[in-house]
C-alpha cells in the first residue's frame, strides 16, 4: 500500500506542514501583519507555493504586503477601517463580474469593462490606478466569497 502524503491543505497537514505554518503565523504577529486576512487557507497557499520553506515564504509573504499596502488593498475592502470613496468612483462605469468554477473546481472570472453604451468621456477622470484598484477589489471581493470553500 502506499504512503499517501499530506496534501498541505487545511485539516491534512504533516508535522512539518503544521510547524512551518506556525512559524508564518508567529513570523506575521511578530511584525504585526497578521490581520483577518492572513487565515490558515490564505498561508496555506503561500506555503504549499513554497514548498513548506520558511526561508522562501517569508519574502513571498513580504512582497504580497507591500502589494496590498502599495495598492491600499487592506483600506479599500475597509480592513483598514478607511474612507472606501475609490469604489463609489468607479463602481458605475464598469459592468460587474462574472465568478464560477470551471469542471475540475478552479475559479474563473470574466470581468467586463465598460457598459453597453460606452462614452469615452465618462473615463475621463478615472486614471489607470483607479482602473486596476478597481480589478483588485473584484478580485479581492471574489476571492473571499468563493474561494475557501
Amino acid at each position: 500500500m502506499k504512503n499517501i502524503e499530506p496534501s498541505g491543505f487545511v485539516g491534512d497537514l504533516s508535522d512539518h506542514q503544521q510547524e512551518v505554518l506556525d512559524q508564518v503565523t508567529a513570523y506575521l504577529v511578530d511584525k504585526n501583519n497578521y490581520k483577518p486576512y492572513f487565515d490558515e487557507w490564505k498561508l496555506l497557499k503561500f506555503c504549499r507555493a513554497k514548498k513548506f520553506k520558511f526561508e522562501k515564504i517569508v519574502p513571498m509573504i513580504d512582497k504580497h504586503i507591500d502589494f496590498r499596502k502599495q495598492w491600499d488593498i487592506n483600506v479599500i475592502m475597509g480592513e483598514d477601517h478607511a474612507p472606501i470613496e475609490h469604489i463609489d468612483k468607479t463602481r458605475w462605469r464598469f459592468q460587474e463580474t462574472i465568478g464560477t468554477i470551471d469542471k475540475v473546481g478552479r475559479p474563473v472570472a470574466i470581468m467586463k469593462k465598460g457598459i453597453e453604451t460606452f462614452d469615452i468621456k465618462m473615463y475621463d477622470d478615472i486614471t489607470k490606478d483607479d482602473m486596476i484598484k478597481h480589478d483588485l477589489i473584484q478580485l479581492e471581493f471574489y476571492e473571499k466569497a468563493i474561494m475557501p470553500w
